[in-house]
């Protein structure tokens, strides 16, 4: 995994010439005028933003700023219900073990933790996910992958990774809700500090995200081949 990590980063230097995802209106803390590329804007968020929420007590407009504007999620309100949630799922980090209200809330629960704790935990996107299936699947025996959200986005709607999987009746674990979330993290920290020498581990994020639009379903296109047995059906 470490060296198909360091190739995937060497195919894509200077990664903000990939990463465009820019940092929407009203951020919540001041992002220097000389700081101007998406990439330069998300990497100064994802290094200041922290201290700003572990030192305020009350956070609730920020979460909802990271959910609903940063993460694009406009469907989870701020409403008491939903604080609740946020406030469950930050109650169950330290136990490293998650409910499975909180694992199907990840996409946007996983958001506020990685921003709130960059060292220690990650965003649990679907095209990252879906990057990192992949790439386990290819490069180790055995794998464990993890559990897919739900995805907007083209690449997502287009393959499926874990389908491909099945049908290639390799051996894999697919790892339980309880444990997924913790078990990336960790991954991602490990891989960040092993392949691309980073301590942050949202730069192998990032990367991920990036290869999940291009550079994934080119590699499974390339790889994979489908043969239908027409005989089966009298034809």
């Amino acid at each position: 995994m470490i060296k198909a990590i360091q190739k995937l980063w060497a195919d894509h230097q200077p990664l903000g010439k990939y990463y465009t995802w820019d940092v929407p209106a009203k951020c919540p803390i001041l992002i220097p005028d000389g700081i101007t590329t998406p990439f330069e804007r998300n990497e100064y968020l994802k290094n200041n933003f922290h201290s700003r929420l572990t030192t305020t007590a009350n956070n609730w407009s920020d979460y909802f700023w990271i959910i609903q504007d940063w993460g694009g999620i406009k469907s989870f309100k701020d409403n008491t219900k939903n604080r609740e949630i946020i406030d469950k799922f930050f109650s169950e980090l330290p136990g490293k073990k998650l409910s499975k209200g909180s694992h199907d809330r990840l996409s946007s629960l996983s958001k506020l933790a990685a921003f709130k704790y960059p060292q220690n935990y990650s965003i649990y996107d679907s095209r990252a996910v879906f990057s990192l299936n992949w790439l386990l699947f290819c490069n180790q025996e055995n794998p464990e992958l993890f559990p897919q959200p739900l995805g907007r986005s083209k690449s997502l709607t287009e393959w499926d990774p874990l389908q491909l999987i099945r049908m290639s009746k390799h051996r894999y674990k697919m790892l339980p809700h309880e444990e997924a979330y913790f078990k990336y993290c960790d991954m991602l920290k490990d891989l960040s500090k092993n392949a691309l020498g980073k301590n942050e581990p949202f730069y192998l994020e990032m990367l991920l995200f990036v290869a999940a639009e291009r550079w994934i379903p080119n590699d499974i296109e390339t790889r994979t081949t489908v043969t239908i047995n027409k005989s089966s059906y009298g034809l």
